[in-house]
Order: structure tokens, then C-alpha cells, then sequence
């Protein structure tokens, strides 16, 4: 009887950590969709089959008839809902995996009401960084596994196989015109959640600022593409861009448009504190993370992986913007490799069932 592997997903972040992952399963696994919010608009878009957490537990059946079963969680905002959910698994007796698709704010995600840690019987992280926040938060080193980031390898992988002859069809696209320095920024949705007055800065803010700075480099024709988080609104976006004048500065990134084509079709990549900054550093292209006028807060929320590129004011961004501009590469940032596979073996030893060989004993990074 195959292996039922159910991937509960909610955030944007979570589903594309999971999407390969699931694209590689083993044949003796059957991996089924658990989805609420703005992952399971995107699965059914694709017409695919989303169960509700509730059908999960349906009518006791866990562990009944010889099944081996087991719940993949994945970040998401109502970390209060995870807790309830892991709370549930542990009444049933499902097992549980919670996979870490970004570096920050690592104990929400398990803090009860009354203040204690539910934990999954495995937590998957990116890294060492990751595993260490983790153990002096409490967590027990023998519950957490570095597998390395399923969705960041994809992104390496649809990379790889870019050429030049996919530039001008990308820049078409787009709407760059050859010859123009594309500077990427990639947004996150901080406005819409008034996150102001908690970081310094937000999306809006930062966009001002990139068209403030871009606006006042010559020697170089720069195109400014803007590149959405799924959970934004576009429609109030085009609004604010209405509202200060900048739709002819500011070009929207197509949705149609991978993240690993919008990286390959630019010269440098910005953000603040979006995972994509890492997704471009893995494969070496110049970024910069901004943070204008960021609080203590914000500099507490940030993570190392981003420290040598963060710039929190016009001056330093509009220095580190030229300096970047010239550059074709730079060094990327090494991350832990064959996650899709780590995560295989992790899910096979919970469920005593053998899955995924390790295909490679590669040093592993920080």
C-alpha cells in the first residue's frame, strides 16, 4: 500500500517549497494536497485536488488498515493554526514535518498561548543558521534536520538553463528594451499589514526609494522592474504607482514571468528582507537588500545571510546601486544541496518506509 504523504500548505513561501519536493515523489508515496488561503487558490487555478484539513482526521483513520501516513506543514502567518494543527496530530498520533522556507521568527511558529513549544517530530531547515536559532530557542538538536531549500535549488536548476537566446524573449516580455541596466526590485506585502511604523520601512517606501536613486544615475539607462509578492494586490499597487506619478518609471514584472527568468534578465536584484534576495545570491547575481531608515526592530527581524548587502540609507544604496551595475557576477552564497532528497529520506524514516536515497555527500555550508 503506498505511502500517504499529505502536504498542508497556506502561504506562498510554503507551496513553493513544496511544489518540488512533491514533483519528485518516490512511487511508493501518494502525496495529497491539504490547502487553505492563498495556496489553495493557486492549486485549484491549476485544477489540482485540495483536501481541507478536516478531511485529514476524518472519521479516525489514522493509522488504521496497516496505512502509513504522515502531514507536511509548511510556514504560514496564523501560526496559531499551525499550533492547533500540530496539537491535533499529536492526540491522533499522525506524524509530522514542518519544513522552514525563511530565516526568521523561528519560534512563532510553535508557541502555544500559554507560552510553551509544540513541536512536529521533525522540523527540515536551510541551514546551520537555522538549526541553532532553533536549539536556543529550546528545541532539541536531535528534532531538527539541515536538509538544505527545495524552492531556492529549483530556482538554481530553471537557471542553469538559461542562455543568452532566452534574454530578449524575457526582456520582450517585460518590456526592457536591449541595451537598458534592468534593476529588479522584488517586493514584499509589509504596506498592506502597516508595517510602517513597526520597521522604518515597507514596500511602498522602498519603491519610492528606488525610482529616488535610480532617477538621479546617469551613465547608465536603467529599467526599473517591479516584481510582486503573490500575496499583494496588484490593483492597489497600480493605484499607489497612479497616485505618485511613477507609472512611467516603474515597470511591472508579468506574472507569467519565473522567478528564475526575472533574476537571469537582470543586472541587479533588490529587496528587503524577501527570500528572493537568496534566491538571486545563490546563483551569484549582485543584490542588495534595502531597509531605508530600518528600526532596531527591523534589524533584529533581518537575517545574516543578507548582512553584507543590506544598505539603510539613499547615500549608501545609490553607491552600492553603481557599484553593482558594473558588476557581471558576485559571489554566491552557498546554501546545502539535494533537499528534494533529504526531505524524501527525512519522511521515509519517519514512516518506516524507505524512500529517497541521499544521491550526494557534498559539503555542506553555513
Amino acid at each position: 500500500m503506498p505511502n500517504t504523504v499529505y502536504f498542508y500548505s497556506v502561504d506562498p513561501g510554503s507551496l513553493a517549497i513544496m511544489l518540488p519536493v512533491v514533483k519528485s515523489a518516490p512511487e511508493n508515496s501518494n502525496c495529497l494536497w491539504v490547502a487553505e488561503g492563498k495556496s489553495k487558490f493557486v492549486l485549484i487555478s491549476k485544477e489540482v485536488e485540495c483536501l481541507s484539513i478536516d478531511d485529514v482526521f476524518k472519521d479516525n483513520k489514522i493509522g488504521c488498515s496497516g496505512r502509513n501516513e504522515i502531514l507536511i506543514l509548511g510556514c504560514q502567518m496564523n501560526t496559531s493554526r499551525t499550533v492547533e494543527i500540530l496539537e491535533k496530530c499529536k492526540k491522533t498520533g499522525l506524524k509530522t514535518i514542518f519544513i522552514f522556507d525563511h530565516w526568521s521568527k523561528y519560534k512563532d511558529h510553535f508557541a502555544g498561548a500559554d507560552g510553551r513549544l509544540v513541536l512536529p517530530d521533525k522540523i527540515l531547515v536551510m541551514d546551520k543558521l537555522v538549526r541553532q536559532e532553533l536549539i536556543d530557542i529550546g528545541v532539541s538538536e536531535s528534532n531538527i534536520v539541515v536538509v538544505g531549500h527545495p524552492s531556492v535549488e529549483e530556482t538554481m536548476k530553471l537557471f542553469s538553463q538559461l542562455d543568452e537566446k532566452d534574454l530578449d524573449q524575457i526582456w520582450a516580455k517585460m518590456g526592457v528594451s536591449p541595451g537598458q541596466k534592468t534593476v529588479l526590485l522584488a517586493l514584499e506585502p509589509l504596506a498592506d499589514f502597516e508595517q510602517l511604523a513597526f520597521l522604518g520601512y515597507d514596500d511602498r517606501t522602498t519603491t519610492l526609494s528606488v525610482v529616488e536613486v535610480t532617477s538621479q544615475i546617469t551613465g547608465h539607462e536603467i529599467c526599473l522592474v517591479v516584481r510582486l509578492h503573490p500575496n499583494q494586490n496588484r490593483d492597489k499597487y497600480i493605484s499607489f504607482l497612479k497616485e505618485h506619478n511613477l507609472q512611467d518609471k516603474v515597470i511591472l514584472c508579468p506574472e507569467d514571468i519565473t522567478q528564475a527568468e526575472s533574476i537571469f534578465a537582470s543586472n541587479v536584484v533588490l529587496g528587503m528582507t524577501s527570500v528572493f534576495l537568496i534566491h538571486a545570491r545563490v546563483v551569484g547575481k549582485p543584490a542588495i537588500s534595502l531597509q531605508v531608515n530600518r528600526t532596531s526592530f527591523a534589524a533584529s527581524a533581518s537575517f545574516k545571510h543578507l548582512d553584507d548587502v543590506v544598505v539603510t540609507n539613499l547615500k549608501d544604496f545609490k553607491v552600492a546601486l553603481l557599484k553593482k551595475l558594473d558588476m557581471k557576477t558576485e559571489p554566491a552564497l552557498k546554501l546545502p544541496r539535494n533537499g528534494i532528497e533529504r526531505t524524501w529520506e527525512q519522511i521515509g524514516l519517519l514512516i518506516a518506509a524507505k524512500m529517497f536515497e541521499v544521491k550526494s555527500q557534498e559539503t555542506w555550508q553555513n
